[in-house]
């Protein structure tokens, strides 16, 4: 371990979206997903920050409505505002998701990322949570990359959603079933079915990622960095890779690696809670190890 005594700590989130320093338990490893505020419970099944999913997670992952085809020139913008607002009170994630197809292209709702309008905006996420294709992924991990952006959560929610349906369709629901495995903590029958998968779909990001962390709770952290590190090479954009890699070089023993890895994470997503603390803590650990050892140093 890095340090000793009540300085041995590792990443672990205690509250939705936080990440904080506490003893290492090998269950500990969380998914780093964003949701809506509402109806949510506690998940840890992938690399990352664990924080709170919607109870139906996979159900909205694997929702798909074709959009309408051409670009929508007169659409009112604050359509989809009221649509929202109606989604709010009755919950019918599914009536808001055909209406809003048939009004909306995905372009035209990616442009909805940079409307004025905050309620717009929330919208757009939610709709492209429910609707989005990997064309959408950069717009929205753009979006969640600014440091004012409002609701980085709904942004959080879209991108796992994309990611876990960026695939083939069988291929997707296949991963949503190995994903509950690894939330049951069946982690050799998943480890068995990804590497399946991985072998039929060798560009599904999200296929290794969950590899990664099968891995991750096995203590084998050499091959969680390798599949950490092809997510992050298939997906330059996944913050939930770029923090697993900061819990297992943590685990290495490799402080610097660690650190330079949660920087990454926070250029990715700057709205993971508590991230800054994570980096100031780090950084003073580094410092110290540092004057301890060159104070043994002068002593010897």
């Amino acid at each position: 371990m890095i340090c000793q005594g009540n300085r041995n700590l590792s990443w672990l989130a205690t509250s939705r979206q936080s990440l904080r320093f506490r003893k290492p338990r090998r269950n500990s490893i969380g998914l780093c997903a964003g949701a809506e505020r509402q109806s949510q419970r506690r998940a840890t099944n992938r690399v990352g920050f664990s924080v709170a999913l919607p109870r139906q997670i996979y159900k909205l992952t694997s929702f798909r409505i074709p959009f309408a085809q051409g670009d929508t020139k007169v659409v009112s913008r604050a359509y989809i505002a009221r649509l929202y607002k109606k989604l709010s009170s009755d919950g019918n994630l599914k009536r808001f998701a055909e209406r809003t197809r048939q009004r909306y292209t995905e372009g035209t709702l990616q442009r909805l990322l940079s409307n004025p309008d905050r309620r717009v905006r929330e919208a757009a996420l939610v709709a492209l949570r429910l609707l989005g294709t990997m064309d959408s992924a950069g717009p929205v991990a753009a979006y969640l990359r600014q440091p004012d952006a409002h609701a980085p959560h709904l942004a959080e929610g879209a991108l796992w959603a994309i990611w876990f349906r960026a695939d083939r369709p069988e291929h997707n629901q296949e991963l949503q079933q190995l994903a509950r495995l690894i939330a049951n903590r069946s982690l050799g029958q998943a480890l068995t079915g990804l590497n399946r998968l991985i072998q039929k779909a060798p560009r599904f990001a999200e296929a290794y990622n969950q590899r990664a962390i099968v891995h991750f709770h096995r203590s084998d952290f050499r091959r969680s960095i390798r599949d950490c590190l092809r997510t992050l090479h298939l997906n330059p954009d996944h913050f939930g890779a770029q923090s697993g890699l900061a819990q297992c070089y943590w685990h290495l023993n490799q402080p610097i690696d660690a650190l330079n890895a949660l920087r990454r994470a926070r250029r990715l997503n700057p709205h993971l809670r508590g991230i800054n603390e994570q980096i100031e803590a780090l950084e003073v650990q580094i410092k110290e190890d540092r004057g301890l050892n060159d104070d043994q140093g002068s002593v010897r």
